[in-house]
Parts: C-alpha cells; sequence; structure tokens
C-alpha cells in the first residue's frame, strides 16, 4: 500500500470478498484493514467516540490520511473529506442481502454543521455510484443504527463495492463523525438485523 496525498490507498488485486463482511474496527492501528478496504482517509481510533458498540471506530473528519488538512484555503472551507471504500465484494449468490452500521456526530469532538454531511453510496451494475443515505450535521448523541435491504439486481453482482463519505471543513480537524460495527451479510429473517449477536467490548 502507498500514501496519496488524500488517501491511503492499496495497489495489490484482490479476489472479491465472500460473505459475511465484517468491520468492527477494533484493531491496533490507525488505518482501516485493507483485506476489507480499498482505499481510505479515515482515522481508526478508540478516543473520539462516545460509548460505541464496539471498542474502536473509523472517524471522519477534514484531515487527510496524513493526518494534515485537506486545504488551508479559508475562503471555501466546505467540500468533500474522507472517504471509506471497500474492496469489492461477491453478492451474486444471494437472493438479497443486508448492510448495517452505527453511526455518531460528533461524539468527543466537533459537531458537524447542517451543511456537513455523512453519505453512503452502493456502486451498481453500470459502476455508477448511487447515493443510498444521506445525513446532515448535527450534535451528538448516542450512536444510532441504520440497516440497508439490498435486493436490487443493480447490486447483487459479483463485484458489489460500497463506500461512505463526508463533507466537511476542509481546513483542519472538524465536524467528526464516528462509524462503528458495519456488516454485510446475507437477509433471511428480520432477526438479521435486530441485534448485534456478537461478543464484544
Amino acid at each position: 500500500s502507498c500514501f496519496s496525498d488524500n488517501e491511503l490507498t492499496v495497489k495489490q488485486n484482490k479476489s472479491p470478498l465472500s460473505l459475511p463482511f465484517i468491520d468492527d474496527f477494533s484493531y491496533p492501528f490507525t488505518h482501516p484493514d485493507n483485506n476489507l478496504w480499498s482505499s481510505s482517509s479515515v482515522f481508526i481510533n478508540q478516543s473520539y467516540p462516545i460509548n460505541p458498540p464496539t471498542i474502536g471506530v473509523a472517524t471522519f473528519d477534514g484531515l487527510n490520511a496524513q493526518g494534515l488538512a485537506y486545504s488551508l484555503d479559508i475562503s471555501n472551507p466546505q467540500g468533500k473529506a474522507d472517504t471509506l471504500l471497500s474492496q469489492e465484494i461477491d453478492l451474486s449468490n444471494v437472493n438479497t442481502a443486508y448492510l448495517l452500521f452505527y453511526y455518531q456526530p460528533q461524539g468527543l469532538g466537533d459537531n458537524p454543521q447542517t451543511e456537513d454531511s455523512l453519505i453512503l453510496e452502493f456502486k451498481d451494475v453500470n459502476n455508477n455510484w448511487i447515493v443510498q443515505w444521506k445525513k446532515q450535521g448535527e450534535y451528538s448523541y448516542e450512536f444510532k443504527k441504520r440497516t440497508f435491504i439490498i435486493s436490487s439486481s443493480d447490486y447483487l453482482t459479483n463485484n458489489f463495492q460500497f463506500r461512505f463519505r463526508n463533507k466537511a471543513t476542509l481546513s483542519g480537524n472538524f465536524d467528526h463523525w464516528h462509524i462503528d460495527y458495519i456488516k454485510i451479510n446475507e437477509f433471511n429473517t428480520p432477526l438479521d438485523t435486530t441485534n448485534l449477536e456478537d461478543v464484544s467490548f
């Protein structure tokens, strides 16, 4: 892997991942697991969240992969900031899948403003990125769970990818969002997404 100005990019070619896809960000290093993620500029940490579901989160802010401000131009301070992009995942053998994750704005960091946002996108069969969810900035609250049912043939491919992005103030360590416990698996019943069903700290 190598550093670019904005993201940590994994150069190696990988076969599509099989289900389940799970990352709880509980590892001791500051960049995401490159077996699961193909590029990233988020910060893996245990310091910024408040009462996360599991120890360790991925934090989105206004800093790049090297911990530097995306831009010091204060005349245009807000724009596209961090990205967390998955490796390819094989969903071609299931009729329906689900994606769930937990998120929290601010935590012990800086609260994202209403012009800031956290965005989830899926890559469709034509390699277009389609917005599935967008959350405007807010003050801190307990982690909330979001669940998405994936049933369209546009996404049930052998090279499905998803990504999170944020819009933030680009001049420093601002506008924090924290994501924990991302999981994709085959959807059989609503019970699949009701509880964490994992031993965790």
